[in-house]
């Protein structure tokens, strides 16, 4: 539950953090002056607000299609037809399965193993 509470308060610091910002001014960091949105801290960790928002947007579609209950999780098989991923090695609707079901559970960009 402490989790699903962390979360809230990112989420709902977001929020309050993009309704807060000047009509969306972005400010240049110091390093090699990248854009940052808008950002707060949580317990001296700074959040981009703007970042965190468009990565829920983005995996929301993936949240409403992959099943919550992890024993369905597992039987979980894409309901589309898939492009031919011409790779090196041999890649099913199996495989592309398994790949959303990775990224539902541990994020993407989570790729050292």
């Amino acid at each position: 539950m402490d989790l699903r509470r962390l979360g809230e308060l990112v989420h709902n610091g977001c929020i309050k953090t993009l309704r807060e910002s000047s009509c969306g001014t972005e400010k240049t960091g110091g390093r090699r002056g990248k854009v940052k949105g808008p950002t707060f801290r949580i317990s001296g960790v700074q959040v981009n607000a703007k970042l965190v928002i468009s990565h829920e947007e983005e995996l929301a579609p993936l949240h409403r299609s992959i099943p919550a209950d992890p024993e369905e999780r597992k039987r979980y098989t894409m309901p589309c037809h898939t492009k031919a991923a011409h790779f090196d090695v041999e890649w099913s609707r199996e495989d592309d399965s398994n790949l959303l079901i990775g990224i539902y559970e541990y994020g993407y960009g989570s790729w050292e193993m």
